[in-house]
């Protein structure tokens, strides 16, 4: 009976994504931004820095107004 745990845990682990996407439009775009973001910041091989993230993002890291 140990595999079927196994098989289940198995199953969760390879589709996780799925689970954590939103069901709207807009946290789905931002899953798919984030985990892009996340995959080219693994291959920078220092710190990553805010300017870094905002170029990736295509964003500015300038202050928002209040």
């Amino acid at each position: 009976m140990w595999w079927i745990r196994s098989a289940i845990q198995e199953h969760v682990l390879l589709s996780w994504s799925v689970v954590q996407l939103g069901t709207s439009n807009a946290q789905k775009m931002l899953a798919l931004k984030l985990r892009r973001i996340g995959e080219e910041l693994a291959h920078v091989q220092s710190d990553p820095t805010d300017d870094r993230i905002a170029k990736i993002a295509g964003n500015s890291t300038r202050p928002l107004p209040k």
